[in-house]
């Protein structure tokens, strides 16, 4: 059995411990894929595979898979993953927007306007499907079978209690003395389950929220965990990894050009609103690691360890990295743009009309539609194309490193 950890002689346990975190952002959970595809294999051979897997939205469903399938050998686990997201269409994750969805809504809403009791408007788009497509792609049985059997040391998904917008991280693999205490995140020890995945992908408008039951303490309705911890760097740091692997979907890369453009319009500022969740803090957070595996290895480092801990405090740590994300911006934006025009403009509309739809609704011209067209994308097209660009990202990083794929300084 091929184990996701190196060990040790005895086989009791990993002598290096590595986390791996995947970002959330919607259709674009392919490019996950295709970088997990070609980074997972290659890291394989070198005997250093996670063990602690943490991720937020469709992050959180890769993470499920991930560790369902952790007692594979990696290229035959993700071999499956990349059949799962290339054969997707969009009425496996929500049902049909144009003929159903669409008429309910304007009912509701305009109900809700006009204060019809029981009128109720809890999300633009109706995801039930998503419980079943879940249940097909996942094996919850094997997911808990490899967390009992110590192939996978601890799973976590990330979600947003709606009442007390915390960061909840719902966790198996760990009971409640052997998690991490935060300031800001809530630690969960729980049986993960389709509802747990649900919920870290309740993107909030788009979708309902989704109640949670167990554990009863955290029994309440989540929204996305995206809202408020779209990376979970932190977390797989605090759960003592020693190197950590942090995939997004979304580029760091800054963008070039005049200030001068466009009056702006409602696609330009809903891009500002993702930029500012989902981009920003992962820009902070990526270059916090570099900076602090700098400052350890300085002396200074030495003399805040033990500050640090003659306040009680963790010290910092070493933790070298690996960080993929799309190398140029608007790259997943752009090919959004031409599968579209490719596969669905004109005529080709009438196969899917709700893509056709939402690319309506998204608005905007070139940039700001590319990218917000990007994350609602489910389609096969556009999933095979966004899972060659990360497997070409990942491969670009190991060829970038050498015999040694781990970062350990700020990125350029």
């Amino acid at each position: 059995m091929t184990l996701w950890g190196q060990r040790d002689d005895l086989g009791e346990k990993p002598l290096e411990r590595v986390g791996l975190v995947l970002a959330g952002g919607g259709a674009r959970g392919a490019y996950e894929a295709g970088v997990l595809s070609t980074l997972l294999p290659a890291l394989e051979a070198r005997g250093q595979r996670p063990t602690v897997i943490l991720g937020t939205s469709v992050g959180a469903l890769n993470a499920a898979f991930a560790a369902a399938n952790a007692h594979l050998p990696a290229d035959e686990a993700l071999r499956a993953g990349l059949e799962r997201w290339e054969s997707l269409e969009m009425d496996r994750v929500v049902r049909p927007i144009l003929l159903q969805q669409a008429p309910k809504t304007a009912l509701l809403y305009a109900g809700e306007v006009l204060g019809v009791p029981g009128a109720r408007l809890r999300g633009l788009l109706d995801p039930s499907p998503l419980r079943e497509t879940l249940a097909e792609w996942i094996d919850w049985k094997a997911l808990h079978r490899n967390v009992r059997d110590g192939t996978v040391e601890a799973v976590g998904v990330v979600a947003t209690a709606i009442t007390t917008e915390r960061s909840v991280v719902f966790v198996e693999g760990r009971g409640a003395k052997n998690l991490p205490r935060s300031f800001s995140v809530d630690y969960v020890p729980t049986r993960l389950e389709i509802d747990h995945a649900r919920a870290s992908a309740a993107i909030p408008a788009l979708f309902p929220g989704v109640r949670i039951e167990k554990p009863a303490r955290f029994r309440g309705w989540y929204y996305d965990g995206g809202t408020r911890l779209n990376t979970p760097i932190k977390p797989v740091l605090d759960f003592g990894v020693d190197r950590v692997i942090v995939v997004a979907a979304t580029s760091i890369a800054q963008a070039k050009g005049a200030a001068e453009g466009p009056e702006p319009d409602f696609a330009d500022g809903a891009l500002e609103l993702i930029q500012a969740t989902l981009v920003d803090p992962l820009i902070a957070d990526v270059r916090m690691l570099g900076k602090i595996n700098l400052l350890v290895e300085d002396g200074a480092g030495k003399r805040a360890a033990a500050w640090r801990r003659s306040r009680g405090k963790a010290p910092y740590r070493r933790v070298p990295y690996i960080f993929v994300g799309p190398r140029e911006r608007d790259a997943l934006g752009r090919l959004a743009d031409r599968v579209y025009e490719e596969s669905f403009s004109g005529l080709r509309q009438l196969r899917s009309p709700d893509v056709s739809l939402l690319s309506r609704l998204v608005g905007g011209e070139g940039r700001p539609h590319g990218e917000l067209l990007s994350y609602l994308f489910f389609e096969g097209e556009f999933a095979r194309e966004a899972i060659a660009l990360g497997q070409a990202d990942a491969q670009a990083w190991l060829d970038g490193h050498g015999d040694d794929p781990w970062q350990v300084g700020p990125l350029e």
